[in-house]
């Protein structure tokens, strides 16, 4: 059972990962995207070590059960927030408004996107 509960979490996992990459690309500015994947990575991968150590104290102090009650909490209000986010009504790029535009030769008029990868 918990094989197949692991497997969907990886399945879940994958299907969020690329829909959200699809709409930062869709959003983001192709300049801002390399600055904002590296501070996405700065902060995914620089949290883990602060994660870690906390849970470390929780599980220390408050006792294993507890701690684990406290992730779970944490989780639960994850999807909570996910659930009721406005990006759950993003069906395609045109759903996503009008972006500001990058200052192209002086020009400081907004855009829209056109399509999955392209911008008119």
């Amino acid at each position: 059972m918990a094989g197949g509960a692991e497997r969907g979490r990886g399945v879940g996992a994958a299907v969020f990962d690329v829909t959200s990459s699809s709409v930062i690309q869709a959003a983001i500015p192709d300049r801002l995207q390399g600055r904002l994947g590296g501070a996405g990575q700065v902060l995914g991968l620089g949290l883990i070590p602060v994660a870690a150590l906390a849970g470390g104290w929780l599980g220390g102090h408050v006792g294993l059960w507890n701690t684990l009650a406290i992730s779970v909490g944490g989780q639960i209000l994850g999807l909570v927030y996910v659930v009721s986010s406005p990006l759950r009504r993003i069906r395609t790029t045109e759903d996503l408004g009008l972006l500001p535009s990058a200052e192209v030769s002086g020009s400081s008029e907004a855009r829209t996107v056109a399509g999955p990868f392209r911008r008119s």
